[in-house]
């Protein structure tokens, strides 16, 4: 008999925990957003992507063939539910993904951006919000960057309630046609594609 079998745990069993440890790596690393690690992040990223699939069909695979549908109707919407909160979502629907982490946005407008160029972090539990975790000023544009060029440019979303970010520096690229979201939020550098 195998060690798996002499525990009590079945060999589904063994591959749902697999599983979700591997979809908890990928959660964690996207919740906690680690700084860019600009030419490695072209390994990196796709790797996570491939960790949570793995991990997703890995787990939904066993809960199937161990035929536990309470697990399955629980487990799996929660792990999607999850993923696609911390996620960047934004690259497909970038006003649907704001509209759905929006007070987190405004309370990350607490954070003081300071002065520095690219701003200040944000909380850790806020981090995930930006791509690099920082929220930055710019003659009175709060900015959110949800993506970094390399050297320059960025784009995301901004705050400004008093006017139209039109001409923001978003660390290099210039906003040009700047999306209303409401209630003082813009989008900038991003694809309006109307989700």
């Amino acid at each position: 008999m195998s060690s798996v079998s002499n525990t009590g745990w079945s060999r589904w069993d063994a591959l749902m925990v697999m599983g979700l440890v591997c979809w908890a790596i990928g959660f964690w690393w996207h919740l906690v957003r680690p700084p860019s690690m600009w030419i490695l992040d072209l390994a990196i990223i796709p790797f996570t992507a491939v960790v949570y699939v793995f991990a997703f069909v890995m787990s939904i695979l066993a809960v199937v063939a161990s035929r536990r549908l309470v697990v399955l109707l629980t487990v799996a919407p929660v792990i999607v539910v999850l993923t696609a909160l911390v996620n960047p979502m934004w690259r497909v629907a970038p006003r649907t993904w704001f509209m759905v982490h929006r007070p987190l946005f405004d309370l990350a407008l607490e954070t003081d951006p300071g002065t520095d160029y690219y701003g200040n972090e944000l909380p850790a539990s806020l981090r995930f919000l930006t791509a690099d975790g920082r929220v930055s000023n710019d003659n009175g544009n709060i900015f959110f960057a949800q993506w970094l060029g390399i050297p320059d440019d960025a784009g995301g979303y901004i705050y400004n309630p008093g006017q139209s970010p039109e001409g923001a520096d978003l660390y290099g690229l210039f906003c040009q046609d700047p999306v209303d979201l409401g209630g003082g939020w813009w989008m900038c550098g991003l694809a309006d594609n109307g989700f």
